[in-house]
């Protein structure tokens, strides 16, 4: 007599959410280098700026997909940054990547909503040995305190502070210091790079008085590291993130000590963000050694980390820049590619017929660890003797290697393990994998990832 069984669903109205990574959102094919927010009385926009295509605005109660190009088409951002001035109005930097043939300008400010045109401001800057702006931060207006400075840096080792459309030096730099950020939280401002002196080491500045003194943060890595990345959470101030090349570092004592909470060999951190919303829910995105696309999420403060995975049948370049914007109480993160246009990632919360299984007993787990590096743990179930086949596949479909080859396996609960080697003995590289299981009439995949 044959045995059957069954798969049975049971069909409920309830509202469920989905993490979905959609894209590109605009700007398809193109490398956007920055994004900021303008948000006030008046607007609320997103604006990006891309190479050889200047800056452009995407309103938020547009359709994803519409764009208007305002300033510079033909020129290329280094970066942008809106600077809230009043409840009303945002001052916007835009640095350009100096063109000889044009201009030498390397940053210029527009009043929005009210002014048009973008008068330079860039005095005080030695234009002889600055040649690039890398990132710009300031601090917002508030009714008690009148000082709005901006600061950036460069690829000289300097930080620059404005505070009256004149750029002054901060923090003199040795000759040995590269910095990659600028960024600004309350009264505190943050930078970050790398000391390329006698001993290397990655390099994070703290000041607490709009960068008169400057504080240098000890962080618990090696020589080769360098700080691309921080974000200080806005649900406590005291949790600071921090991303270098393959490291996330938390601290929950405004730097004091640190954690190390995620490590994935072969990468650059360049952004990080936390969803407002949900404390402890943060995204750290970046770029693989071979400019790949990068974004893991944390639901729990960084103690756990899931990569997002890319569901599309397409590469994407790696990540420049993420900005999160809550619209309509909803989250969303705008992402920044090197390559691929705007994509954007969010949970969406809707009413579905949510369907609950109940497993027939045939099931393959979700590997662990997952990332991994270099082993993980594949685990599955089968309600009856069969002949099994489980697999390993690139994204293109070729067969990277065999665990279980059509072998007979009785009923029960099996594990087994994978080393990350291919079929010739060799080190698969790093990259999304494809697990297949078939038992009998019956199929299911998994996505791993492997992470060296």
């Amino acid at each position: 007599m044959k045995t059957r069984y069954f798969l049975v669903l049971l069909f409920l109205w309830q509202p469920i959410s989905f993490c979905q990574l959609i894209g590109p959102v605009g700007l398809a094919g193109k490398k956007v280098t920055s994004l900021t927010i303008v948000d006030n009385t008046y607007e609320k926009l997103l604006v990006a700026g891309m190479e050889s295509s200047g800056m452009n605005f995407h309103n938020f109660d547009d359709d994803d997909s519409v764009w208007i190009r305002v300033f510079f088409s033909t020129r290329s951002p280094s970066c942008v940054y809106a600077q809230p001035v009043s409840p009303s109005l945002t001052k916007l930097f835009m640095a350009l990547v100096p063109d000889s043939s044009i201009d030498k300008t390397l940053i210029y400010t527009n009043i929005m909503p009210i002014q048009s045109a973008l008068p330079a401001e860039d005095s005080g800057l030695d234009k002889s040995k600055v040649k690039l702006i890398k990132s710009i931060a300031g601090f917002a207006y508030t009714e008690k305190d009148s000082v709005m400075p901006a600061y950036c840096c460069t690829n000289d080792p300097n930080i620059y502070v404005n505070e009256d459309r004149v750029w002054t030096v901060s923090r003199a730099g040795e000759e040995t210091v590269t910095l990659n950020f600028v960024y600004t939280s309350d009264s505190t401002v943050w930078a970050g790079g790398f000391n390329n002196g006698p001993i290397g080491t990655a390099l994070l500045l703290k000041s607490t008085d709009y960068g008169k003194s400057w504080e240098n943060i000890i962080l618990p890595v090696g020589e080769i590291f360098s700080c691309y990345s921080i974000c200080v959470s806005p649900n406590n101030p005291d949790t600071v993130y921090v991303g270098l090349n393959e490291f996330i570092l938390k601290s929950t004592d405004k730097g004091k000590t640190w954690l190390m909470c995620l490590d994935v060999q072969g990468t650059v951190f360049t952004s990080i963000e936390e969803n407002p919303l949900k404390p402890g829910e943060i995204f750290a995105g970046g770029r693989t050694s071979n400019n790949d696309f990068l974004l893991y999420k944390s639901s729990n403060g960084g103690r756990e980390w899931q990569p997002v995975i890319i569901t599309c049948n397409c590469i994407i370049k790696g990540i420049n820049d993420m900005e999160g914007v809550v619209i309509n109480n909803q989250f969303q993160l705008y992402i920044a590619t090197d390559g691929s246009g705007v994509w954007k990632y969010y949970d969406k919360v809707t009413q579905v017929e949510k369907e609950e299984i109940i497993y027939n007993g045939f099931y393959l787990y979700q590997n662990y660890p997952n990332p991994f590096n270099p082993e993980t743990l594949i685990q599955f179930e089968i309600p009856a003797g069969a002949k099994i086949s489980l697999k390993v596949y690139n994204l293109l479909g070729k067969e990277v290697a065999v665990l279980i080859n059509g072998e007979y396996r009785h009923a029960g609960f099996y594990s087994v393990k994978w080393d990350s080697k291919d079929l010739h003995g060799d080190d698969s590289p790093s990259g999304i994998y494809i697990c297949r299981l078939v038992a009998g009439e019956h199929t299911m995949i998994i996505k791993m990832m492997l992470a060296r």
